[in-house]
């Protein structure tokens, strides 16, 4: 496994999807490892559910006031975050402001 070191950029869309660009390309053996990276930026102290598929993983969590998803899927080299439900999507806005304060971005 690599040494993780890259940024990354965030992107709402459309109010559902907050999409994470990383800088450098990833493998599968560096979710974990990605995922932390966020977490800790976020202060998640714990996961609600970690699914782990073929070339997708989805970790579940509770951020604030909202359960919401981190998910990877390697092959698309894609990752975002989204609401588990409706009611949650209204945090995703500030999900992003709180990676782009700690990042610098």
């Amino acid at each position: 496994m690599q040494q993780l070191t890259h940024g990354y950029q965030l992107e709402l869309i459309e109010q559902q999807t907050l999409q994470v660009l990383w800088s450098s390309p990833w493998y599968q053996e560096d979710i974990e490892a990605l995922s932390q990276q966020l977490f800790a930026q976020l202060s998640v102290k714990r996961t609600l559910e970690h699914n782990s598929g073929a070339d997708r993983e989805s970790i579940r969590f509770y951020w604030q006031k909202a359960e919401l998803v981190l998910n990877f899927d390697y092959y698309s080299q894609s990752c975002w975050f989204e609401g588990a439900s409706q009611q949650d999507l209204v945090y995703l806005p500030y999900l992003q402001a709180q990676l782009q304060s700690v990042s610098g971005q």
